[in-house]
C-alpha cells in the first residue's frame, strides 16, 4: 500500500497514522493549508494526486456544541465527506472514513452490530450518520469505520484531552465523580489505527465495520482503572449522567459489536500499554 493522502493528520487518530505509514508513502493534509470544507481545491488536489487511499481523519467532534451550532457540525461531518467520496469515486481511491456509535440510540445492553438499525439521540450523532449516507450513496470504494471512546496523546498542545488525560488531571484533587449509567468500550487510537491499516490491506469490500478495544466499562470503571495502572490514590464517587450539566444526550449503551472482522485485544490490555509508555 502507498501513496495515501492523510487529512487531519494532528488530530489524536490522525497522528498515530502519520506515526504508522512510512513517510514516503504518505501525504499529510491539514489546515490551514488544507481545507477539507473548501470543496473545489480539495476534489482538484485529490484529482491530481492519483491517491490510492485518502483516510479522513477530520471531523467535528464537539458532542454538546452540535446541538446548537448544527451547521459547522453538518459542515465537516457529512457536506464535506460527500464531497471526498466524489472525489474519491471519481478518482477511483479508497475513501476510509471514521463514524460512531452515537449513530444508534444506545437503548440496547446487548450492543450493536455493524447492520443494526442508526437512531441517533443528539444532533453530533445525526451529522455523523448524514455523513455516512452521503458515502453510500455516492458509491465507490470505500470503508465506513465506526469506533467509540477513543483516546491518545493529543498531538499538539491546543488539542482537546481525551478522557484519560482528563481523569489524570481530575484525579489530582484526589476525587471525582465517575457516571455509573453511560457504558462503552474505550478504544486507543493506536490500535484502531492499526486494524484500520490491517482493513485497508485485506480483502474486503466497501462497507461499515466496527473497529473497537473489546469488553466494556462504564465512565467509572474507565477511571478506576486509570488510577489503578497510575497507581493514584483517588476516591470515586458514583453519579449518573444526568448530574451534569450538558446540553447533548448520551446515549446509555454506546456498544459497537466487531462481528465482520478479527477482534482487537482488550481494553483494560491497550490501557496499560498507553499508560506505561
Amino acid at each position: 500500500m502507498s501513496n495515501i493522502l492523510l487529512i487531519g493528520s494532528r488530530g489524536t487518530l490522525g497522528s498515530e497514522f502519520a506515526k504508522l505509514v512510512p513517510k514516503n508513502n504518505i501525504a499529510l493534509a491539514d489546515r490551514p493549508d488544507f481545507d477539507v470544507t473548501d470543496f473545489e481545491s480539495t476534489k482538484n488536489f485529490i484529482h491530481q494526486h492519483n491517491f490510492e487511499v485518502v483516510i479522513n481523519c477530520s471531523a467535528y467532534t464537539n458532542v454538546d456544541g452540535a446541538e446548537t451550532d448544527f451547521d459547522s457540525a453538518k459542515l465537516l461531518n457529512a457536506d464535506a465527506v460527500k464531497n471526498l467520496a466524489e472525489a474519491c469515486r471519481e478518482s477511483n481511491s479508497t475513501l476510509i472514513h471514521f463514524s460512531t456509535g452515537m449513530v444508534f440510540d444506545g437503548t440496547n445492553a446487548e450492543g450493536y452490530s455493524e447492520e443494526a438499525l442508526t437512531n441517533p439521540v443528539n444532533k453530533y450523532g445525526e451529522s455523523k450518520l448524514l455523513g455516512e449516507k452521503a458515502i453510500q450513496e455516492v458509491g465507490g470504494k470505500y470503508f465506513i469505520i465506526r469506533t467509540e471512546w477513543l483516546y491518545g496523546k493529543p498531538a499538539t498542545k491546543t488539542a482537546k484531552k481525551s478522557f484519560v488525560e482528563l481523569m489524570i488531571e481530575l484525579g489530582k484533587s484526589g476525587k471525582v465523580k465517575g457516571v455509573t449509567d453511560e457504558i462503552g468500550k474505550p478504544t486507543w487510537a493506536k490500535d484502531l489505527a492499526e486494524a484500520t491499516l490491517e482493513l485497508i490491506n485485506s480483502e474486503q469490500t466497501s462497507g461499515i465495520y466496527h473497529l473497537i478495544n473489546e469488553g466494556q466499562a462504564s465512565r467509572l470503571d474507565w477511571a478506576k482503572k486509570i488510577y489503578q495502572i497510575m497507581d493514584m490514590d483517588v476516591e470515586c464517587e458514583e453519579a449518573l449522567g444526568s448530574s451534569f450539566q450538558r446540553a447533548a444526550r448520551r446515549p446509555n449503551y454506546e456498544l459497537l459489536n466487531n462481528t465482520k472482522l478479527p477482534k482487537i485485544r482488550s481494553w483494560q490490555e491497550a490501557l496499560e500499554e498507553y499508560l506505561n509508555n
